[in-house]
């Protein structure tokens, strides 16, 4: 077995040349949009606190004028879940519409190819001096280069723990050496996984590592939209001048081979689809520029569906991307009605099991809770305590004032007023009722009152 067929052949280096056509146009356009966010969001502050901000340390976690608690988890799960059918929709209609334009992986690993080719120069040139002898000049380049990207990986970590640690505190203490070994063992983390993914995965990681990759196929069908070649007009490949284009009328491919110059995975899209195919729509500008340069139909390889290819009508709606859509309004619907009537309360009434009961001279029973309450609001609020059920009251004060996303616990004792003649049995079920005083919330918890046994 030889060196390029075998499992741990050492890997080549591929240097897709660059090209600025309307699918790269798209790339950059959405890549900036979701840059943009991403670097400049943990800099804007919501009433005195960050945009987005994953307070760990509080178990708070706040996003714009929500703040969300540990006890809120099933909306993330609900949200991924949401998430995953949508991208099921989105690949069943348009392929891996995620991974050609708006993947991290995607926009990250251009602008580090971006920043190669601005300083070491096209990929051409750099495909030649593989394996040779560099220059003085060459290595001071590669030096630079290596230099930029660590800056950028570097910038990429910052802004990562900064969801997690203000980035205004997180700048002055690492400024004055006062960064918590926490804070610089996962900067250090993000910066070296963003350098090494970027600057030197690249493509195994679409190819090798990432899940969307292994099971993105199944979701295809003849009618899924995606980068194809047309081998109806394409082939037999001619040279230009044995075409015989104004005969035919077919563009045919004239085997100038870049498209596959320009494949950030390194495939030659004209063997077919394959799994290794991000739907990146390089080799659709570029086979777009060849053919418009010599008078010819831009239809060998474009965004298409198997069956457009055979000449069949190809269908948007068919059962599948129904089933997704049908389960993405519904479940989508069910989690925004849930966000918007989300209580602003967060509250339980647990009976305190070590001291079950107490009897008193006067003849009464107490029974003693653990009251934790938290606010969710982002504004102060003065709660009353109150129990709707009859034969009980509270011995101690009813009302409770907490700050936004303040936690409290504290202790309630219940007195039952036993009168003659009253049957009572092991237990009752009492109910608490917390109010906001502004009215803007409310909460019912249900517990147990014990009553001692009597024989």
């Amino acid at each position: 077995m030889s060196e390029s067929d075998s499992f741990y052949a050492k890997r080549k280096a591929i240097h897709p040349k660059q090209i600025w056509g309307n699918s790269h146009k798209w790339r950059v356009y959405g890549g900036t949009v979701l840059c943009s966010l991403f670097f400049f969001t943990p800099w804007i502050t919501w009433s005195g606190r960050p945009l987005v901000y994953f307070d760990l340390t509080l178990r708070q976690f706040h996003i714009i004028n929500m703040t969300f608690w540990p006890q809120d988890f099933f909306f993330l799960a609900w949200f991924m879940i949401i998430a995953a059918f949508a991208l099921f929709l989105f690949t069943t209609i348009a392929g891996r519409l995620w991974c050609g334009f708006t993947c991290p992986q995607t926009i990250w690993t251009f602008i580090f190819v971006f920043i190669e080719e601005k300083i070491e120069g096209p990929a051409n040139s750099r495909r030649k001096r593989e394996g040779q002898k560099l220059t003085n000049q060459e290595k001071s380049k590669k030096v630079l280069k290596h230099i930029i990207w660590l800056i950028i990986a570097l910038a990429t970590g910052l802004t990562f723990v900064s969801f997690f640690y203000p980035i205004r505190e997180l700048l002055h203490d690492a400024i004055n050496l006062q960064m918590p070994l926490t804070a610089v063992f996962w900067i250090s983390v993000f910066t070296y996984l963003t350098y090494m993914d970027a600057g030197w995965l690249r493509e195994q990681v679409c190819i090798h590592m990432c899940p969307y990759a292994r099971f993105q196929s199944v979701m295809y069908d003849e009618d899924t939209l995606a980068v194809a070649y047309n081998p109806g007009c394409g082939e037999p490949r001619l040279s230009k001048s044995k075409s015989d284009f104004e005969e035919t009328g077919q563009s045919q491919c004239i085997d100038c081979t870049l498209c596959v110059q320009v494949c950030p995975t390194g495939i030659d899209i004209r063997d077919g689809m394959q799994v290794d195919c991000i739907n990146c729509g390089l080799c659709v500008d570029a086979c777009g520029d060849v053919m418009e340069s010599i008078g010819r139909p831009k239809n060998l390889i474009t965004f298409n569906t198997l069956n457009r290819l055979k000449g069949l009508k190809s269908r948007i709606i068919r059962p599948k991307s129904v089933a997704y859509l049908t389960v993405l309004v519904i479940m989508s619907s069910l989690f925004l009605y849930q966000l918007l009537n989300r209580s602003d309360i967060e509250a339980s009434m647990t009976h305190n099991r070590d001291r079950m009961f107490q009897m008193t001279k006067s003849g009464s029973i107490l029974n003693y809770y653990t009251f934790k309450i938290a606010n969710k609001s982002q504004s102060e609020h003065r709660y009353t305590v109150s129990i709707t059920s009859d034969n009980f009251t509270l011995r101690e004060s009813k009302t409770i004032s907490l700050n936004k996303g303040q936690f409290l616990e504290t202790f309630f004792t219940v007195e039952s007023q036993l009168t003659d003649g009253q049957e009572t049995h092991g237990s009752q079920i009492i109910i608490f009722e917390v109010k906001a005083a502004d009215g803007s919330s409310h909460k019912q918890l249900e517990s147990r009152f014990i009553y001692p046994s009597r024989r």
